[in-house]
């Protein structure tokens, strides 16, 4: 099931010793991502429905370069093996999804890319998990290596926008890669 949410992150004084520093708004509820209470440093990440588990927030990076994509394979024994799918993964406690989706990227197929616009957020519950999915557009950092540039051995390669329709991908990146196709395979 998919979601649209809203968030806001920042600092907000609350009263004399509460600060919230991210709130979501998803399906007219609104969840406290961090909170400091009293000054005693409480933080958690809320529920977003009694008894379910806070979705795991993950940073994706959708690399563009000369209209291609970096696009990877699930790997056997991976959940969701053998679908397709864009550099990224888990958060760390408090990083930041952007962070996150620059420092997986580079993990996995040794390029750094510049996050330059959140492309989508959509929170999808998969029968093994509830995730916070955060797209991030980028672009390969200048310092980039051509020969760094990944390679059959790692798993991920260059394709078009057209070509993305070809593949299979997880159902949570169904309303991303579409937006892909229709916003770049058409670009000249």
């Amino acid at each position: 099931m998919e979601r649209d949410i809203f968030t806001f992150e920042g600092t907000v004084q609350t009263g004399c010793e509460t600060v919230i520093r991210s709130v979501r708004y998803d399906n007219s509820r609104w969840i406290v991502g961090e909170v400091m209470a009293e000054g005693r440093g409480v933080k958690g990440e809320g529920q977003t429905e009694p008894g379910k588990p806070t979705p795991k927030r993950i940073g994706i990076a959708i690399v563009e370069h000369h209209r291609r994509y970096l696009i990877g394979v699930r790997q056997t024994g991976q959940v969701l093996a053998g679908y397709a799918e864009f550099p990224g993964g888990k958060c760390r406690p408090d990083e930041p999804a952007r962070d996150c989706a620059v420092r997986e990227c580079l993990e996995e197929t040794g390029l750094t890319v510049e996050p330059f616009e959140l492309l989508a957020r959509t929170e999808f519950e998969y029968p093994h998990a509830t995730v916070d999915l955060h797209f991030w557009l980028c672009r390969l950092n200048p310092a980039s290596k051509e020969n760094s540039w990944p390679n059959a051995e790692n798993g991920f390669g260059w394709l078009s926008a057209a070509e993305l329709a070809e593949l299979n991908f997880p159902d949570a990146n169904a309303t991303v890669v579409g937006r892909l196709i229709g916003r770049f395979a058409t670009r000249s």
